[in-house]
């Protein structure tokens, strides 16, 4: 997942080649990863690079079957009828 966001922000030209972009994991939890992107952009286009970028992953991601995890949860009925 990594490299396919490296490639996403080096891929995207408003995405600024120096200071290079920013990006890693930054949480583990139970049920999610997050990855931190931290692109670097002028000022007038970070709006619509944050929005090509995000919009991309997205795309990306669910092209390559890379799933957004959701919480699963089992509930149980104690002392419930029949």
């Amino acid at each position: 997942a990594l490299s396919l966001v490296e490639e996403i922000l080096l891929a995207n030209p408003r995405v600024l080649r120096d200071p290079a972009p920013g990006f890693g994991v930054a949480r583990l939890a139970e049920s999610s990863v997050t990855i931190n992107v931290a692109p670097w952009v002028s000022v007038p286009d970070y709006d619509v690079a944050i929005s090509e970028i995000n919009k991309t992953i997205l795309e990306t991601f669910g092209a390559r079957k890379i799933a957004i995890p959701v919480p699963q949860y089992e509930v149980r009925m104690v002392g419930a009828g029949a």
